[in-house]
């Protein structure tokens, strides 16, 4: 094998060859050659080979001599994908990520310890707290947050949390590495990890006394609408019937900022017990946008639902590696609206 520099130079100017008709072809390239998409991307815009061992860079040059990647199977109808790019391209689209977008972020020494998802999040919490068979018992999150704060404390409840969802050796998603190139009205969470705030270099407007120090001309981009892991105020099951009242400021200001706007829904499961309720909120600051969802191994019964009942424009997606697509793909979608523009 040649020095490591001058190949990984080679094989960087390769890839981005192969790559040049579409972001999302980065994913089939990655898969073949056995990476992570995320540590191709980070890969193809350094000048060295850091990202990448050279037992990965003989592999990434083997799949490169063979087959380019291919772009048969679009996760997304096209005509979703355009419209999402327009609404894009127009400044009108918010993204509002949930629990499944962290889930895809990798973690820096353990390639299956992953941030979990709602229904996975009661049985790390009780992993966490020191007592397994509360998962059992209180299967439902918010059952499990109240049981822990009335049974020990509220800094006990939040202690946990932040053991839960630590995402310190946590990196950004191949996903979390597009949605930053999209120009996204805002991007809004109920997530409490950071990671939303490292793909965006961006920090969050998290707090209701945050709201009250934005200037007139400020326009943040990212909303933690429940607090962050340093202040996550809320967790429990009366939190959340709170929030409104407890956040007056926040409502003023999304309700603006939302207003006329459509929303994408990310990473939410059909699961989550206060869903619905985020749903018609969020439909009544949209004043009856278009609401869209990408709903990851989601029943059909529960697609047609969300359809009829949420008036969502939603579409199912079957893997974590199909949400990665989805993004690059609407990513294309408005490179070719620039170009055409």
């Amino acid at each position: 094998m040649a020095s490591t520099a001058s190949t990984a130079h080679d094989i960087r100017k390769r890839a981005r060859e192969a790559l040049d008709k579409g972001t999302w072809q980065q994913i089939d390239l990655a898969d073949r050659a056995g990476i992570d998409p995320s540590q191709l991307s980070r890969f193809l815009r350094r000048s060295d080979d850091r990202g990448l061992s050279p037992a990965r860079l003989d592999a990434l040059s083997l799949v490169l001599d063979g087959r380019p990647p291919s772009a048969d199977h679009a996760p997304l109808p096209f005509e979703h994908a355009r419209s999402l790019a327009q609404k894009l391209h127009d400044g009108r689209l918010a993204l509002f990520a949930g629990a499944g977008l962290s889930h895809l972020a990798p973690h820096r020494t353990s390639r299956t310890r992953r941030l979990p998802l709602w229904l996975g999040l009661a049985a790390r919490m009780a992993e966490a707290w020191g007592d397994r068979d509360a998962a059992r018992i209180f299967p439902d999150p918010f059952d499990l947050f109240d049981h822990i704060q009335y049974g020990s404390s509220r800094e006990r409840l939040e202690e946990v949390v932040r053991d839960t969802l630590d995402d310190r050796l946590h990196v950004p998603s191949f996903a979390h590495m597009l949605l930053r190139n999209l120009p996204w009205s805002c991007v809004l969470t109920t997530n409490y990890d950071s990671l939303l705030h490292q793909a965006l270099s961006e920090k969050a407007v998290s707090r209701e006394e945050d709201y009250a120090r934005l200037h007139p001309t400020e326009v943040p981009r990212l909303f933690q609408l429940h607090g962050t892991l340093a202040h996550p105020h809320t967790l429990t099951r009366d939190d959340h019937r709170s929030w409104a009242g407890r956040h007056p400021r926040a409502i003023d200001h999304l309700r603006d900022r939302l207003r006329g706007h459509d929303i994408l829904f990310v990473g939410h499961s059909v699961l989550d017990s206060h869903l619905a309720d985020l749903f018609a909120r969020l439909a009544q600051w949209t004043e009856g946008s278009t609401a869209y969802a990408w709903m990851w191994r989601a029943p059909e019964a529960q697609i047609a639902l969300a359809r009829r009942r949420d008036h969502l424009d939603a579409v199912l997606l079957r893997s974590e590696e199909e949400v990665e697509s989805a993004f690059a793909q609407v990513h294309d979608e408005l490179t070719k609206l620039g170009r055409s523009t």
